[in-house]
């Protein structure tokens, strides 16, 4: 038996009618935009918005509490460029989000691969495994609010290594 179920997914029909209301609120207000796309994703779904012509980004950013009132959450995020576009970013939490298992991620390394001492750092936003080589972050410095997931990050990381290289290959210091 696998891990249990979490709730009801969003679906793209209901990101899509709440593209529509985002936009037609920003009518409201005599900005003009296009919805350019929708990422949906475990925990955090996102709204692509191209603006008009003439429309500022700081104008739509400014009406981010009257759009946080109309989506019913006070939990959204304005993403000011999305990197190698011309839109925004609106990102959603989920009202279920998804839980996402350790199992799930973890992968043993082979050959060349084993070189590059990769560790599974957590997830991105659309929940793909995000890894990083450890060569590139020879001194991590972990903080965070309390309940942030410090301590789950660390035991992932503790986790990632043992299952992925020798006790005699590896060495660490905890402060």
């Amino acid at each position: 038996s696998g891990p249990p179920s979490d709730g009801e997914e969003v679906s793209i029909d209901e990101m899509e009618e709440l593209a529509q209301s985002v936009k037609m609120k920003l009518m409201e207000h005599g900005l003009n935009v296009t919805m350019q796309g929708i990422t949906i994703g475990p925990v955090i779904s996102k709204l692509e918005l191209k603006p008009a012509k003439r429309v500022k980004v700081d104008q739509i950013i400014a009406l981010e509490k009257d759009i946080s009132l109309l989506l019913k959450t006070a939990n959204i995020r304005f993403e000011a460029l999305i990197p190698g576009r011309d839109c925004i970013g609106l990102e959603l939490v989920n009202p279920n989000p998804k839980t996402l298992y350790f199992q799930k991620f973890i992968t043993r390394t082979s050959g060349k691969e084993k070189k590059d001492f990769k560790v599974l750092l957590g997830a991105n936003p659309l929940g793909d495994p995000f890894m990083t080589s450890v060569s590139r972050l020879p001194h991590l410095q972990v903080a965070g609010a309390t309940g942030s997931g410090k301590s789950v990050f660390l035991n992932s990381l503790i986790s990632s290594l043992i299952l992925n290289y020798y006790t005699r290959e590896v060495r660490m210091i905890l402060i």
